[in-house]
């Protein structure tokens, strides 16, 4: 029978709860098969719940992304935004990612006073910037793909803020100044630094201006009169500097003024999945008393357990019931049903002899002390680029989109054996002027600018250190002309074409084997082959089938693959 703490807990579980137990063993956030409790975990993380609660297995120093840094905002934005946007953010923008705190109008006003009262001394009033053309900024904003990463009005990328409505939030000449170093103003922003003429940001700015401002948004703010609720403006800042200290709202922006970081404000999530009921408020509510339906109810809506003495800081998430009853699993998950090392012995081993004697698996053992047997694995250090490597890698902010030695983000192409698989004039030349990979793609790499030194040192440092050792070398010379025919015979066979294009010929899914380079310029015959053997094993989500090709048949598709070059290339080879 159980307990009457295990029922409200929810510890006998089934239907999706029975997803609550994956997290016994598993510590990752995506686990296939346990899609609601994924996307819960996936939540509190890119929610930035940890901020405030500290939750297991979502490392704070990893995943810690912090939001703008609100320092200096008064010279960014203006006073009747920055009030709307505090009273209800999804006002502003709909997809705003910001919750909506749950606060008298009077704080939201002296919030909005200690705000506007921090300006930026590196703004420059006396800066002076030529006058923007709006359809050559058009141009510039296209070139630097920003639509990479901002969405625009809910389209786009999604990995900064939404550009719709620039124009009704900031000022032209911070605009400006930003765009020509965004590395000053937000020092751990993703945003690389474009190699853009002074000219050219001032036509980005005025298109950005000028096309992505809501006016009748515009016209209704301009018939807002901010409320006057205190005796004078040091008041009001004063209230707002107590309101964001005590909302804790420096743990997601920084501190205006002072140093270091707020304690965090709510409750640690370790065990919260099992915590008694006899130690949960509920207020006044009528919550039923369990712990899925109070956690439900929190989420849902905060204040509903606040009493006259007791004031829900939580701000409110406006979400669906689905969206909310997955956080809920992935709350549940946090709780002491966990296995752990106690329940195994790990034999000491001094030797690789030992290492082959051992049993495949670890032997259960609960009775033996862990702390004699278990020698965990060193915490291996992240990965800092050096030198004038590391210096550009920083300043375009590769690591924003590329992940290479097992650090960044994947939303492009990881990099670790980037020198293993392309050629190094294929690379310089695409460092200088970037292309769309795939005909179906139209997000590709921004155009830097980089100078001929830049590509270079980036060229170099990615063909001699970021290879793969398992690929064969000098694999091109081993090709022969009968391996071509007989490659194009299967390449056409196997429907190759389907995916991939050859001129004019072929479909979009795949890369073209002819826009932008040519595969045989592009790609080295080592990397294609190991490709062709096991697609998968190199990258587990790819699309390719496996035709479990022999080592003839890879060897001859890359025969085939390598033959095709530019038509000048392919004559003057042949000539040779």
């Amino acid at each position: 029978s159980l307990s009457i703490d295990e029922a409200h807990s929810g510890t006998y579980r089934r239907g999706d709860l029975a997803q609550v137990s994956c997290s016994r063993c598993h510590k990752a956030v995506g686990l296939e098969g346990a899609p609601n409790l994924t996307s819960g975990k996936t939540f509190l993380k890119e929610n930035k719940c940890i901020n405030c609660h500290h939750a297991p297995d979502l490392s704070e120093k990893e995943d810690f992304k912090p939001a703008p840094i609100l320092s200096g905002i008064g010279s960014k934005v203006s006073e009747k935004w920055l009030w709307r946007w505090l009273k209800a953010p999804k006002s502003y923008l709909p997809n705003a990612t910001m919750p909506r705190y749950e606060i008298d109008e009077k704080y939201v006003d002296a919030l909005t006073g200690y705000l506007m009262a921090s300006k930026d001394p590196r703004i420059d009033a006396k800066f002076k910037y030529p006058e923007g053309d709006v359809d050559r900024g058009k141009s510039v904003l296209r070139l630097a793909f920003c639509i990479t990463c901002h969405p625009f009005n809910g389209k786009g990328g999604k990995e900064a803020g939404d550009l719709g409505r620039i124009g009704n939030k900031v000022d032209e000449k911070w605009l400006v100044q930003m765009l020509t170093n965004p590395h000053v103003f937000q020092v751990k922003t993703p945003m690389p630094r474009y190699r853009l003429s002074l000219q050219q940001i001032s036509d980005m700015a005025a298109y950005l201006l000028e096309e992505f401002t809501d006016y009748d948004m515009l016209d209704e703010e301009e018939t807002i009169k901010l409320p006057s609720f205190w005796a004078s403006p040091e008041e009001r800042s004063e209230i707002g500097r107590r309101v964001y200290k005590e909302l804790r709202c420096a743990n997601c922006h920084g501190l205006l003024e002072e140093t270091g970081w707020w304690r965090k404000i709510g409750p640690e999530f370790t065990t919260i999945g099992a915590k008694p009921i006899s130690e949960i408020n509920f207020g006044n509510s009528k919550v039923p008393p369990t712990i899925p339906d109070y956690i439900f109810e929190k989420i849902r809506n905060p204040q509903t357990y606040a009493t006259p003495d007791n004031f829900m800081k939580m701000p409110k998430y406006e979400l669906s019931n689905e969206e909310i009853r997955d956080i809920v699993l992935s709350l549940l998950s946090f709780n002491p049903d966990k296995v752990t090392l106690d329940d195994y012995w790990f034999p000491k081993v001094k030797s690789r002899k030992d290492a082959q004697k051992l049993p495949a698996f670890p032997i259960f053992n609960s009775d033996r002390p862990v702390t004699e047997t278990y020698h965990p694995m060193k915490t291996k250090k992240r990965y800092e680029p050096e030198g004038e490597f590391g210096r550009l890698v920083d300043k375009y902010r590769c690591f924003s989109c590329h992940s290479f030695k097992g650090r960044g983000h994947n939303i492009s192409y990881d990099l670790t054996a980037e020198g293993s698989r392309v050629r190094r004039k294929w690379l310089f030349n695409y460092l200088k002027v970037p292309y769309t990979l795939r005909p179906v793609l139209t997000i590709r790499m921004p155009i830097f600018k980089m100078t001929d030194a830049e590509a270079k040192i980036l060229t170099n440092t990615f063909m001699r250190k970021m290879v793969d050792i398992e690929k064969e070398k000098n694999l091109e010379g081993k090709l022969t002309a009968e391996m071509t025919a007989q490659g194009k015979k299967l390449f056409d066979k196997k429907g190759c074409l389907a995916c991939h294009q050859v001129g004019k010929i072929g479909g979009y899914v795949g890369p073209s084997f002819t826009q932008g380079a040519y595969v045989g310029e592009k790609l080295q015959a080592g990397w294609i082959f190991k490709w062709l053997k096991n697609s998968r094993a190199m990258k587990p989500d790819v699309l390719e089938p496996d035709y479990g090709l022999s080592d003839q048949q890879a060897l001859a598709i890359t025969a085939y693959l390598m033959s095709i070059r530019a038509p000048e290339q392919v004559s003057s080879k042949n000539g040779k």
